[in-house]
């Protein structure tokens, strides 16, 4: 998902804000620099964010096999 929404972010960076670039930088370029700037940070921290979620709190991922499992406990 965070793949697509880099593309997209890059190619309409490159083909629609390609005239706002600053002098001697290709658009290209800055456009792959400025959407990787933010969105690969952003990336990583989702990415541990729901490790940890998943690691710790597995009830949010599969909240019907944990009732289950805490009825057969009772």
């Amino acid at each position: 998902m965070c793949l697509i929404r880099f593309l997209c972010s890059f190619l309409s960076g490159f083909l629609i804000w390609s005239s706002n670039t600053p002098s001697g930088e290709g658009a290209v370029l800055y456009s792959l620099g400025y959407n990787a700037s933010y969105m690969i940070p952003e990336t990583v921290i989702t990415a541990a964010a729901a490790i940890l979620l998943y690691r710790f709190a597995p009830a949010l991922y599969y909240p019907a096999e944990t009732k289950r499992a805490a009825k057969a406990e009772s």
